[in-house]
């Protein structure tokens, strides 16, 4: 049972470093990589304000 489970992670493991190293677009995004876009969002709504302003 042990060896099965040890077997499947390390696949898993492979297949991500895989896809990390050929197709990086095609993983899921973190929770960090979704602030960041809110971040640059926000950044970008306030200089869109401030240019409409002037």
């Amino acid at each position: 049972m042990s060896n099965a489970a040890i077997g499947t992670a390390t696949a898993d493991g492979a297949i991500y470093v895989a896809k990390a190293i050929f197709a990086p677009k095609t993983l899921p995004a973190t929770k960090g990589d979704v602030e960041a876009l809110k971040l640059e969002i926000q950044n970008l709504k306030f200089l869109l304000r401030a240019k409409s302003a002037n």
